[in-house]
């Protein structure tokens, strides 16, 4: 019979092995001052309830910084190169360190590259360029996003993504459309407008 997880707690496990939490967090994470029957005691009540240990709480608690995971379609193409750019920026500001994922414009295999980050344990991932329309991958997407926000990760994408339901910042294209032709029409030359100003374009949308 498939067990409930989702409330699962450190502590539902120490009191089912009836030992204190300081000890169950030993004995799962395998740190020492625990002895080997006891620790398998303890491991085989968390397979049992089903528990599987948050990582980015885990981190958190340690005061270690978590990483950042970034997912861009092409690294080479200057609109991506200039997203790593800025999140690396940023991110060095705050002592955390950017996994760079490229995924070829390969729907399934952005996918991979999400499932890889989470696997690597990074605290939050920035995913650039995607919004693919197939549902399957849609699917696929926001199960692993909904599982890793879930286990205290961080998701924002840049796009558009609504099936996702995340933080994202959406460029605003229509109305920077609507300004260059009204730009090209003020003018009369034909010649293409300069673009507006940064004020003008990406704009944060939360879920």
């Amino acid at each position: 019979m498939r067990k409930h997880t989702a409330g699962l707690r450190l502590v539902d496990v120490a009191e089912r092995a009836g030992v204190s939490i300081a000890t169950a967090s030993r004995a799962l994470s395998g740190s020492a001052g625990v002895s080997e029957v006891l620790a398998e005691r303890v491991r085989a009540v968390a397979a049992d309830l089903g528990y599987v240990a948050n990582v980015h709480a885990r981190s958190l608690a340690s005061g270690a910084s978590p990483g950042v995971g970034l997912v861009v379609h092409e690294i080479g193409d200057p609109y991506f190169a200039e997203i790593a750019s800025g999140v690396l920026e940023v991110a060095g500001a705050h002592d955390r360190m950017v996994q760079i994922c490229h995924t070829g414009r390969d729907p399934y295999a952005e996918v991979a590259q999400l499932r890889a980050l989470v696997n690597a344990r990074v605290g939050i991932i920035v995913v650039a360029g995607s919004g693919h329309l197939d549902r399957d991958v849609q699917a696929r997407m926001k199960v692993e996003v909904h599982a890793f926000e879930a286990a205290g990760g961080r998701v924002a994408v840049i796009g558009r993504h609504p099936q996702l339901g995340v933080d994202a910042v959406v460029p605003a294209n229509v109305e920077g459309a609507a300004r260059s032709r009204s730009t090209c029409s003020g003018s009369g030359t034909g010649a293409s407008p300069s673009p507006p100003g940064r004020a003008g374009w990406p704009r944060w949308r939360t879920a």
